[in-house]
């Protein structure tokens, strides 16, 4: 499964490629999962953040300047075996999930072998539709994130500390492997 140091390496492999490019069309494989790939058509794709886990991309409408304040965000989850990519030729994969075409002739392709990824579109900063985004907690390098804030977080709970770590509440994108690690 991708943790935080898989998706942030994505985004920085995306970011400096895809800003300025504008959402020429779109396709989805037929979910509530991956539709929403198809409400960035006419959008002009402005940055790649990552907040945890997930990815999410600031679009603005692609018939207004290009330094215009975004309105929504492209966001997507990569499951346990999603891939999120540039492709210069589009081809058939039989685990697509969703493409974008771009202006430059390029595709961004959404391939995930076990569906459990996801894709939404939100106005900019609104969460609400993905609890786990909504709830989540500061970025491990955060400057307000401290040993003492961790140790104040987790004894708030009487959960199991693994469980709360993988929650994303105490601290943004720690998954299985590295909670793991942690607490070794």
């Amino acid at each position: 499964m991708p943790e935080l140091p898989e998706v942030e390496t994505i985004r920085r492999q995306l970011a400096e490629s895809l800003a300025g490019s504008v959402v020429t069309d779109a396709w989805a494989f037929g979910s509530a999962k991956f539709t929403p790939a198809l409400d960035t058509v006419g959008s002009r794709l402005v940055s790649v953040r990552r907040r945890g886990k997930y990815l999410v991309i600031d679009l603005s409408d692609a018939r207004t300047p290009s330094d215009s304040a975004p309105e929504r965000e492209l966001i997507v989850h990569l499951g346990m075996t999603g891939r999120l990519g540039l492709d210069d030729l589009p081809t058939q994969r039989r685990h697509l999930r969703a493409r974008w075409w771009l202006d430059d002739e390029r595709t961004l392709s959404f391939d995930d072998t076990r569906r459990f990824g996801r894709i939404a579109v939100v106005p900019m900063g609104d969460h609400r539709s993905l609890p786990t985004l909504a709830a989540m907690g500061p970025e491990p390098f955060d400057e307000g994130f401290s040993p003492e804030r961790l140790r104040q977080m987790v004894n708030r709970s009487t959960t199991a500390l693994k469980t709360q770590l993988l929650s994303q509440r105490i601290v943004a994108g720690a998954g299985n492997i590295y909670a793991d690690e942690a607490l070794w």
